[in-house]
């Protein structure tokens, strides 16, 4: 099949109580996912691709997580404490049997531990108790209100973003405003890590804040986006 001739739509409603008790989990360097913001992944590797089709004919979780890195900046098989679950919400496959999915994350979790399984991929049991907050509002008023947000930014940071995507910003919610930079400045990733592992949305956003304040002292790309 070709890549545009098979997608399927997943409509889901997830409430704490509803969780699962393991989570399998996809490792990737960079990749950090956030509670109510979404990511687009392709799957091509066998173990992913077998991943895919386990979660998406059970409950649609996966958990994306960044492992740690060695002295040379590699990943290791060791894992970073805190992941974000996330949800399959479409899913399309091409002809060499790649699939491309969308994500919305749903929850952060730690790893309580890591299960012993035959699969080709790994699974751990998350322990979600640190991260309830993510299914409240805590943090978001504390955060500037969209508009003041949406300044801040565009005075720090306007020749980094090019001029169209302003407008897209622009219809964001605050909460999508702090996470879209959090997703595409290039932070490294140890700072994306510190990112995700903020207590609430104010603490991310201060965080990214400082974070974009000591690149800018550096050097950043000429355009992002």
């Amino acid at each position: 099949m070709t890549e545009n001739s098979q997608s399927e739509e997943i409509a889901f409603s997830v409430d704490y109580d509803d969780l699962p008790d393991q989570l399998a989990i996809f490792p990737l360097t960079g990749a950090v996912l956030y509670p109510n913001w979404g990511m687009p992944l392709r799957v091509f590797e066998p173990r992913y691709v077998a991943l895919v089709d386990h979660v998406n004919n059970i409950d649609g979780f996966i958990g994306m997580i960044q492992p740690l890195l060695n002295d040379k900046g590699e990943p290791t098989t060791d894992l970073s404490r805190v992941g974000c679950a996330a949800k399959i919400i479409s899913i399309a496959e091409n002809e060499s049997g790649h699939y491309f999915i969308e994500l919305a994350g749903v929850c952060r979790f730690a790893i309580e531990s890591e299960l012993s399984t035959d699969t080709p991929y790994r699974l751990v049991a998350p322990n979600w108790d640190e991260f309830k907050i993510d299914f409240t509002d805590d943090g978001t008023n504390e955060v500037p209100e969209q508009k003041e947000l949406f300044s801040i930014l565009k005075a720090r940071v306007s020749k980094f973003i090019k001029p169209e995507n302003w407008d897209i910003i622009n219809q964001l919610p605050k909460e999508g405003v702090v996470n879209f930079f959090c997703t595409f400045w290039p932070f490294i990733p140890a700072e994306k890590q510190a990112l995700l592992e903020a207590y609430d949305l104010n603490s991310r956003y201060s965080t990214m804040m400082n974070l974009i304040e000591m690149d800018m002292r550096g050097n950043t790309p000429e355009t992002l986006q």
